[in-house]
Parts: C-alpha cells; sequence; structure tokens
C-alpha cells in the first residue's frame, strides 16, 4: 500500500480533482474484482461478462500487439484502459519517445490497480506528461481530451484500447469513440483559424509597441499588500452590484473584459479595468463615459483601443508574446512578465498570485451557466442555453448545488488552481464569492457580504493610486525612439530572411522539375536535403530564431501534420516534402507581406530618428510619389465614370 499512499499523496497536491474522484464518487459501472495474487491481474465480471484484465500467458506480448502503430514518431498516446500499467514497462523497455500519455479509465476500482503498482513520479521521470480522465461520462472523456490535446492535434497521436476494457464497457466505448471523433473533428477546424490569429497578434503588438505604457513596479508593491477584488461578468454578479460601490473602499476593484461593460451600465466605476482582447471588439470602450480610469493591458490587445483610451495605461507582457519580449529586451525596457492562460480573469489572477497577493477575491467568476445565461444582466454579447445546448456538462457548485458548466469553463478553472499551485497560493488567500458558480478547489467559498464584514476600510486607497499614477507620468520616459530603433533592426533582419526564402522558393522549382522530368526519386531527395539545410541559415539569424518560427509554429505544425509521410517509399517522400515546402514557403510569403505592411506604419518614425539611410530615403520617395500619382489616378477615373482613359491620363502624366 505504501506506492498507493504515495500516489494519493502526490494527486492530493498536483491534481486535487482526481484525487476527490478516487477518494469521494462512486463508480459509473459496478464491476466485482477478484484479485489473481503474485500475478499483477485480475478477474474482472460486469454483468454477465467475466474476463481477465490481462493476459495470462504473455503480457508482453499483450502489450506488443496493442502497441503496434506507436512508433519513434508518436507524440501523444492515448490509453483506452491502463489496467496494471504493463504498457508502461514495455515503453521504457523499448525507448519509445512519448511525450503526453492520456489515460482514459472508466472505473475507479481498476485505476486504484493502477495506482497500487505503479508510482506516477517514477512514470514522470521517463514520460514527461501524464493526463489523467477517471470516472468520467463518454460525452466528458471527448470534452476533457479537446482541453487536453490542444496543439498536439498537429503532432502524431496514436489511440490504444485494451480488449477487455472494449468487451467490459462497449456501449460506453462506442459512445465515446464518436464523441471523440466530432472533437477532433471541431479541434482541426478551430486549428485553421490559427492561421488567422497569427497575423492578428502580429499587427495587433506592431501597433501596440508605439504606445507608452506605464510600469507596473509601482502599482505591484500596492496590490501585493492590498486586498484585490476581480469582477468577472458571470450571472452571479447581479446579487453583488448593489454592494460593489462598499467593496471599493475596502479592496482594489478589478473590472475584466464583459463585466467592464456590465459595471458602466450600472454606474460602478473600478479602480482598474483589464482588457487584453486581441480581436475586433471596440463596442465596450466606445460606449465608456469615463475613460479616466486607469487600464491594465498587454499588447494583444486590439490594436485600435489604446491610441482612443485616454486612461492611465499599465502595461504587462503576455509570456507568450514573444515578439513583445525580443523588442523590449533589445531596448532595454522593463517589464512584467505574466503567464497568460485562456481569459482575462485568468491572466489577473495568474499575475495577483505572481506579485504574492494575499487577499484575492473572486466576484463573477461563474464558470457555468445560471438562469440559462452565461453573463450577468446588462452584457450586450449575453449567450442564452438550455438543458439541451451541445458541449453543457453537469457539475456541482461551491455549496453542491448541480450546475451546468463546459468544457471551456472547467479549463479556465483548473488555470485558475494551476496558478495557485504555482505561487504556492493558500487557499485561505483566495476567496471565491460567486453563488452558484462551479466549484474551485484550494478556494473559499464565502458570500462577498460576509466577506466585506470582515475587512476594514481603507482610507488612502484612491489617493495610493493617483499617487502611483503621477509618479508613473513624472517619471515616464519616452521609449519611443528605442522601440522604433529596434523595430528597424527587426526589418533588416527580415529582408536578410526573406531572401533565404526566396533562395529556398528557387530550389524547391528545381526539385519540382526533376520530378517532372522522371529523375530518380534518390536524387531529389538529396536536392530536399540541400532545402532543408537552408533552414539552418534562417535559423542563425536571430529575429527568425527568437521570434518568427515561434510566431508560425502553429502554422508549420498544421502543414506538417497534413502532408508528412514515415514509410520508406521514395516517391511518397518526394510528394510530401514537395507539398510540405511549398505551403511553408506560401506560410512565410504571407509573414513577409503582413510583417513589411504593418513596418510601413514605421516609416515616418524611421526618418524622425534618422534611421533610414540615403538609398532607403529615394526608394521611399518613390514609392510614395507612386502611390500618390495612382491615387490621383483613381481619383480622376473615378469623377469621368470611364475606366478606358486609363491608359490616356497615365500617358499625360
Amino acid at each position: 500500500m505504501k506506492i498507493y499512499d504515495n500516489n494519493l499523496r502526490y494527486l492530493k497536491k498536483n491534481s486535487l480533482q482526481i484525487y476527490d474522484i478516487i477518494t469521494k464518487e462512486k463508480d459509473l459501472y459496478e464491476v466485482k474484482i477478484s484479485d489473481l495474487k503474485e500475478q499483477d491481474n485480475c478477474i474482472v465480471e460486469k454483468g454477465e461478462i467475466k474476463c481477465y484484465l490481462h493476459s495470462i500467458y504473455d503480457k508482453i506480448a499483450e502489450c506488443k500487439k496493442s502497441l503496434s502503430q506507436v512508433n519513434e514518431n508518436t507524440g501523444t498516446l492515448i490509453l483506452f484502459g491502463v489496467g496494471y500499467g504493463h504498457v508502461f514497462r514495455y515503453l521504457k523497455k523499448n525507448a519509445l519517445n512519448i511525450k503526453h500519455v492520456i489515460i482514459i479509465e472508466p472505473n475507479i476500482q481498476l485505476f486504484k490497480r493502477f495506482l497500487k503498482f505503479n508510482k506516477i513520479e517514477s512514470l514522470l521521470k521517463s514520460i514527461p506528461k501524464i493526463s489523467f480522465i477517471v470516472n468520467k461520462p463518454a460525452e466528458e472523456v471527448a470534452l476533457a481530451l479537446e482541453q487536453m490535446i490542444g496543439e498536439a492535434i498537429n503532432t502524431n497521436i496514436q489511440f490504444v484500447n485494451s480488449i477487455t476494457y472494449v468487451t467490459l464497457f462497449n456501449d460506453y466505448y462506442n459512445k465515446m469513440s464518436k464523441h471523440i471523433v466530432e472533437v477532433l473533428r471541431r479541434i482541426r477546424m478551430n486549428t485553421s483559424t490559427d492561421f488567422h490569429n497569427t497575423y492578428r497578434l502580429l499587427v495587433n503588438v506592431m501597433k501596440n509597441l508605439k504606445v507608452q505604457g506605464y510600469k507596473m513596479n509601482r502599482l505591484s508593491e500596492l496590490l501585493e499588500k492590498t486586498p484585490v477584488i476581480i469582477v468577472s461578468a458571470g450571472p452571479s454578479l447581479n446579487k453583488n452590484m448593489s454592494i460593489l460601490e462598499e467593496a471599493k473602499n475596502k479592496a482594489v476593484v478589478i473590472a475584466v473584459g464583459t463585466a467592464i461593460e456590465i459595471l458602466e451600465q450600472n454606474n460602478i466605476t473600478p479602480h482598474f479595468r483589464a482588457a487584453f482582447s486581441p480581436h475586433v471588439d471596440t463596442t465596450i470602450f466606445k460606449k465608456l463615459k469615463n475613460c479616466d480610469v486607469p487600464l491594465i493591458y498587454t499588447n494583444n490587445l486590439y490594436f485600435d483601443i489604446l491610441p482612443e483610451y485616454s486612461g492611465p495605461k499599465f502595461r504587462l507582457i503576455a509570456d507568450s508574446d514573444i515578439l513583445s519580449r525580443y523588442v523590449y529586451d533589445k531596448a532595454k525596457i522593463e517589464n512584467k512578465l505574466v503567464i497568460s492562460e485562456l481569459s482575462i480573469a485568468n491572466i489577473i489572477f495568474e499575475y495577483l498570485c505572481n506579485i504574492g497577493c494575499n487577499d484575492i477575491i473572486l466576484i463573477g467568476q461563474d464558470l457555468a451557466y445560471k438562469d440559462n445565461t452565461m453573463y450577468a444582466q446588462g452584457a450586450i454579447n449575453n449567450i442564452n442555453v438550455n438543458f439541451e445546448t451541445a458541449g453543457l456538462i453537469k457539475d456541482k457548485d461551491s455549496e453542491g448545488k448541480e450546475i451546468y458548466t463546459d468544457s471551456k469553463f472547467m479549463g479556465m478553472r483548473d488555470a485558475l488552481v494551476r496558478s495557485m499551485n504555482r505561487y504556492q497560493v493558500d487557499s485561505q488567500a483566495v476567496t471565491n464569492t460567486s453563488e452558484g458558480g462551479l466549484y474551485i478547489p484550494s478556494t473559499t467559498y464565502m458570500k462577498l457580504s460576509d466577506k466585506l464584514n470582515k475587512m476594514e476600510e481603507l482610507c488612502k486607497l484612491e489617493s495610493e493610486i493617483q499617487a502611483i499614477i503621477q509618479q508613473e507620468k513624472n517619471e515616464q520616459v519616452d521609449n519611443l525612439k528605442d522601440v522604433v530603433k529596434v523595430v528597424y533592426g527587426i526589418k533588416k533582419e527580415l529582408q536578410e530572411i526573406k531572401e533565404i526564402a526566396e533562395e529556398r522558393v528557387t530550389m524547391l522549382k528545381k526539385a519540382v522539375e526533376m520530378k517532372d522530368k522522371g529523375i530518380n526519386p534518390n536524387e531529389i531527395l538529396k536536392e530536399y536535403e540541400k532545402i532543408n539545410k537552408l533552414e539552418q541559415n534562417m535559423l542563425s539569424i536571430p529575429f527568425y530564431d527568437m521570434v518568427t518560427k515561434y510566431q508560425l509554429h502553429g502554422n508549420y505544425s498544421t502543414t506538417i501534420s497534413a502532408f508528412k509521410y514515415d514509410g520508406g517509399d521514395q516517391n511518397k517522400q518526394v510528394e510530401a516534402l514537395e507539398n510540405i515546402l511549398m505551403r511553408v514557403g506560401v506560410e512565410l510569403k504571407s509573414y513577409f507581406e503582413i510583417f513589411e505592411a504593418v513596418l510601413s506604419e514605421y516609416n515616418d518614425n524611421f526618418i524622425e530618428f534618422n534611421l533610414l539611410s540615403q538609398e532607403e530615403m529615394n526608394k521611399l520617395q518613390n514609392e510614395e510619389v507612386c502611390e500618390v500619382k495612382e491615387k490621383i489616378q483613381e481619383e480622376r477615373l473615378g469623377i469621368l465614370g470611364l475606366q478606358g482613359v486609363y491608359e490616356e491620363v497615365t500617358e499625360k502624366e
């Protein structure tokens, strides 16, 4: 029992949800288990079905057969039924380089057998990540996989099932498989949108780099020693709206996302607003009456918002925003880095945990649907649901009552817990006042009124905030010149990358011509080896190595996943490489076009700070003259309404 007890302690610390399932839940299916001592095996009975969990003859042959499709290219392994865990010994013995193992176990009793014979911490020494989906309905298994797989859909995934488990839980298996297919299809569709997200973030960041935001140092010192309320937009916010003004006297109030709009409609002005959404969403900010409220933002924020927001702006840097990190590091501009996960509330919560705030209060963090709605009253973009809405999951709130949530909300809940675990935040430091919201482990549930009754008023809070703003304003350094210098350097590096990319396209055309001429595929593969070596030349350019390859990682992965071929047929190898390199070339071309377009907005800054050479100045002036002439021609043609005079106007010019 020593291994089992150690595993329970490990799960209690690192995966409280699985720990609670093992110690508190009842099995979805009733089974009778008869252990076979000294055999690492048992007999399982479910209704009229009775079978050995593992082979009684050769467990190694059993593993080899079930893992026959798993090879050195497999990144993620999904196991339906882990039994006594013999598969892990096989994986280790055969040195299969699996990055992530996901175990689907429909029965708690059987999962306990696994925990008695396998120390999780030891398994993690050879496999970087192990995830468990235990005792969950078939529909929830698919949704949990959607959250876990994420970008791994672009890597080689193998699904392995145990014959015994399929026999015992056949209906469950069939229903689960159907939902998994639907989820994988949805993930692939969502992955395709990454192409657009990549460029949306690129444009947002490049434009927002021009905005002079305040540093977070002084503000972090205040928030570390002061209670902070994060106001989200969940339905329970309705109950607490009337006492939010009182709350402002006892804590710093930060409104996030849609809650900004809701508080505005209820004439409640928070101490801070927080917004990080990269999508076109200026509706909330267009309707704000008071734009003097300080805004906490990241450069991912939609680019039209910051220039028009008149209030003080405090800048956080998302860890995923590698472009901003690259520019600010080069320019030696100090920033506060924060791990970014899922929602605005998650990011602010992560930041507060990071700086050591020991009194965080969550309001409206329902992560659930109440009264058939997603948000509190006043949200323009409210979402209505009913009990038959696809994707809804039954769960429990903080008082054990049944609620409806979904996989996205559960992911946000898990991210909150990860933030607490990451910085060892005590449960007493986080109060969840979201009545009827999804249960959040490691937090203390309490009604907001009861929490406020225990808190003292902060008489100087408003003046302290204003003092910080004034200090930041007085000491604000105009870093624009330093940023522009780095951006100019990026422009030079992009040109180098572009030249190598164009060389690769030329070589690719040659390889295609070789194939069309029927040249031996072995010779063509040698040509592709030369093409692939050009990637090393790109990696020697700092911006490509530190920024571009990460920005395009999702796009590249999708392409490689769609066309890669691991077999020995050289003709198919040639075809796969041709498809991959052609699409990577197109991707890079799009990247250059968009980057160069947004870089053109820095031309005035390049001139202002005397960064352009005479040759660049002449080229820029010629381009501007051409643009002006084209515009004049278009206007003349528009006035005349005669497209046929285009050539005549051109000649006269």
